[in-house]
């Protein structure tokens, strides 16, 4: 889940950033569950800024965070479908 959660944030961040690929955004998260509550969420701390493609620092000023109740979702639930192959 936090693989989907950075996934999520690095797509949400990397257009307005750079408007191309190259942008590293960082991410501190962990998830949490009670063992007989199945309630899997995550806490994440998201800097607005992050790295190009030379190490420059580079704040982004705005992210539409709308997108990511669709995009957190859908990245969970394609990964919960996945099935190793024998």
């Amino acid at each position: 889940m936090c693989r989907a959660a950075h996934e999520t944030e690095q797509e949400m961040m990397e257009a307005p950033a750079l408007g191309t690929g190259g942008f590293c955004a960082d991410m501190l998260a962990n998830t949490a569950t009670a063992v007989l509550n199945l309630n899997p969420h995550v806490h994440a701390i998201m800097p607005r800024e992050g790295l190009d493609c030379d190490g420059e620092s580079r704040s982004v000023h705005f992210v539409d965070c709308d997108p990511s109740d669709f995009l957190f979702p859908t990245k969970v639930f394609a990964m919960l479908m996945w099935v190793p192959r024998r």
